[in-house]
């Protein structure tokens, strides 16, 4: 396996997320915002742990030491947990365009930690491809009505704590598989939520879940199962900034469901926005990744993560 099989599974990532976004803000209508998150994340966790069970990887668990389990336990907490409960209140707040927008800046967050926290060299040309991704989203979301309220203060959070949890995920998966990893997020993460569910009183909602809030739980998990499969895979190929930069690509398809559903139509300065950021990644992941020019991705012993 290399960085390009690591920047398609990224890209498949980045696919079912610009889906799931949109199908989430339908969900989010049906049922309360923090039962629909336990309810996802924990059938998503109960199904990895199943796979690994499976494939007989579940005894790999013996060989981790102390340390990392610990990681684990933050992966869990930060990634699968908190963020979660931050971003899937916050989206109901919010239209799902500017939930999109938000949760895509994430790489920019990504960059600003290495940079500053773990002496990661960022190559001075990759602020061309990071101006045409962050004003391509801007432009769809600014389209599609953004303005800055508590909704979006919400996902902006969940995005940071999802930055902090990727680069601990990015130093975790030097030894340990992807799906090892999206297994405890989610598993640990469930149960962090259900504890909040508890403490708040909120516990008591699973019992109301409508059929068709049983639907749509469904539904989304299977989104999310393939998100967490497919980007821990291939988070553990290429850099922490690559990845979440090829996660922008997510933002159109959610524009484009959006406006097909509303019968909006497709305006000159949508696709003007859609060709930025297509043209943003693809400029990111060339040179960051895969062109002549590009470094290695354990460049550095403070970059291994």
């Amino acid at each position: 396996m290399d960085s390009r099989q690591g920047v398609l599974l990224v890209l498949g990532t980045a696919l079912i997320s610009g889906v799931s976004i949109f199908l989430n803000k339908f969900a989010l209508s049906t049922i309360e915002p923090f039962t629909f998150t336990f309810l996802k994340n924990a059938l998503v966790g109960v199904f990895l742990l199943a796979f690994l069970f499976v494939r007989k990887d579940f005894g790999q668990l013996r060989l981790l030491n102390q340390k990392q389990w610990m990681q684990l336990a933050g992966i869990g907490v930060l990634g699968g947990g908190i963020p979660f409960l931050l971003f899937f209140h916050g989206l109901s707040l919010t239209n799902a365009a500017a939930g999109s927008f938000l949760q895509k800046t994430m790489f920019l967050f990504v960059a600003a930690i290495g940079m500053i926290f773990l002496r990661d060299k960022i190559p001075q040309k990759i602020w061309i491809p990071t101006i045409l991704l962050i004003t391509g989203g801007y432009l769809l979301a600014k389209l599609n009505g953004f303005t800055f309220g508590e909704g979006e203060l919400f996902v902006l959070a969940a995005t940071l704590f999802w930055a902090v949890e990727i680069h601990g995920s990015k130093r975790v998966l030097a030894n340990v598989s992807g799906n090892m990893v999206a297994a405890a997020r989610m598993s640990i993460g469930a149960l962090a939520i259900f504890a909040f569910l508890v403490i708040t009183g909120r516990v008591e909602t699973i019992a109301h879940v409508t059929p068709d809030g049983w639907v749509w739980v469904a539904f989304t998990s299977l989104l999310l199962l393939g998100y967490v499969t497919t980007f821990y895979n291939g988070l553990k190929l290429i850099k922490p900034t690559t990845a979440t930069a090829l996660l922008v690509v997510g933002s159109p398809i959610t524009t484009l469901l959006g406006m097909v559903f509303s019968n909006a139509p497709l305006a000159m300065n949508i696709i003007g926005g859609i060709i930025l950021i297509l043209s943003g990644a693809a400029l990111y992941v060339w040179w960051n990744e895969l062109g002549p020019g590009a470094k290695a991705h354990l460049a550095s012993p403070l970059a291994r993560i």
